[in-house]
């Protein structure tokens, strides 16, 4: 490891130290009978990237190492290895040359950033898929179909999509985690008198609710298994319920109205 760290420390410097020879010699056009930059003896094959690139030589001794004809540059260079790494630089280099001397053809029109006038079509896969979401939740939660068109319902998607507009370009947004954000923030959105109205509701009371909705959980449950037929349990099934919401003596008033709105 320490033999590693040597070399990597003396090949750094001998880099550093022909990068400052290189431009002492450029900049201020002093020639050094120790220091050549010369172009390489092309054979007919040769690659056309040494038409940019110089050779260095110290004391007549070529080194692994090139120059960049137009910014200077050392890149490390064995012939071994090709001219990959030296072909990149090269179009990096003077790719940005011809960028900056007006081609423009990769750049952004400003029409690109405001929003297009015209409506787009929406693609008829996309149309199939809401339709089958829309029909999963109000078929599969027993919802009112007539909840789809509703007004808040509608606010509720172009919230959801403006919010989803927002992030298009970057990585896939879990709407769940959205929800659970804004319930967590729902204190500060809620009317403070309506929160600590919330906040009396009897505790006895919602257990109660939970334990009378439990057995509509487990109808619906039961009736959607989809392994056997399950028509000839709608009527006693239906039958369960209806008993299940006759109002007894035990009932709080809270579930009195439950089962009387029922």
């Amino acid at each position: 490891m320490n033999s590693f760290m040597c070399f990597i420390v003396r090949r750094l410097t001998i880099t550093f130290i022909i990068s400052f020879l290189i431009n002492i010699y450029t900049n201020r056009k002093k020639y050094y009978e120790s220091i050549v930059l010369r172009k390489p003896k092309k054979p007919p094959k040769s690659s056309e990237v040494w038409e940019y690139s110089w050779i260095i030589v110290i004391n007549g001794v070529e080194q692994q190492f090139v120059s960049c004809d137009r910014c200077k540059k050392l890149l490390i260079y064995r012939q071994r290895d090709g001219t990959t790494s030296m072909a990149k630089h090269k179009r990096a280099c003077y790719g940005s040359l011809t960028t900056s001397n007006g081609c423009v053809d990769n750049q952004s029109n400003v029409t690109e950033y405001y929003a297009s006038s015209k409506c787009s079509e929406i693609p008829k896969r996309i149309k199939e898929k809401v339709k089958l979401t829309c029909t999963e939740f109000t078929a599969l939660d027993c919802r009112a179909f007539e909840l789809v068109p509703g007004e808040d319902f509608l606010k509720i998607v172009h919230t959801i999509s403006d919010a989803g507009r927002c992030f298009s370009h970057l990585a896939r947004v879990n709407v769940n985690e959205s929800f659970f954000y804004v319930y967590d923030a729902l204190t500060d959105v809620i009317n403070k008198n309506l929160v600590e109205s919330l906040a009396a509701i009897d505790k006895d009371l919602l257990e109660e609710l939970c334990i009378f909705i439990k057995l509509f959980d487990q109808a619906i449950n039961q009736l959607s298994d989809e392994n056997k037929p399950t028509i000839h349990q709608v009527i006693p099934i239906l039958q369960l319920l209806i008993n299940h919401c006759e109002i007894t003596l035990d009932d709080s008033d809270g579930l009195k109205d439950v089962k009387h709105f029922v």
